[in-house]
């Protein structure tokens, strides 16, 4: 007895008993059958999975929401597939790499890749503490509190602003800039007097 084999994927049957079928114009004997190996009329070729284009976004916070478009997958005989992604919810600042895949009936996976790159080139915001007048005490004055400025982020948290002041101050007005630097270098000053 000759085994079978499948013509969509050139692998033996090893179940085949549902029902056959002849065409008789074209002297075609075909065969629906289910064989353990998955083929269920697939072939071992992966699908065709096309990704989204590569986007570029600027953040929003933190962690910034992204639409990432949608995938397309064609498996070997023509028919489409769903796919599916292991992107996150949301997306740190940097680039992050997002994989598509989609699998046929026969268990074949196919893969693309898309890249979301989340830029952060907005500088903090930064308040300075109100003008200050003090009484001179001598030739230099001496300023124990300048008071704080604040900074605000869209990314980071934390920030802390620096500043120019000298220990002592002249007569007269003395601008002091206060500068805070976000953690991809973007640097907001703001001065007071």
């Amino acid at each position: 007895m000759v085994t079978p084999i499948c013509s969509v994927c050139g692998q033996e049957v090893v179940m085949m008993h549902l029902f056959s079928m002849k065409f008789r114009a074209l002297n075609i004997a075909l065969f629906v059958c289910f064989i353990l190996s998955g083929c269920f009329g697939e072939t071992s070729t992966a699908p065709t999975v096309t990704a989204p284009p590569d986007i570029t976004i600027e953040a929003t916070g933190k962690l910034t929401q992204v639409t990432l478009g949608i995938a397309t997958a064609i498996d070997a005989t023509g028919g489409p597939i769903t796919p599916t992604h292991d992107g996150p919810a949301a997306f740190p600042v940097g680039a992050t790499t997002v994989v598509w895949s989609a699998t046929d009936a026969a268990g074949s996976t196919g893969t693309v890749t898309q890249v979301v790159t989340v830029t952060d080139t907005i500088a903090p915001i930064i308040t300075p503490p109100a003008n200050m007048n003090v009484e001179s005490t001598g030739v230099l004055s001496f300023v124990l509190n300048l008071g704080v400025a604040t900074a605000f982020d869209l990314v980071d948290t934390g920030l802390v602003a620096t500043h120019n002041a000298p220990a002592t101050f002249p007569m007269g007005i003395t601008t002091v800039t206060w500068s805070v630097t976000d953690t991809v270098g973007n640097v907001a000053t703001a001065t007071h007097q």
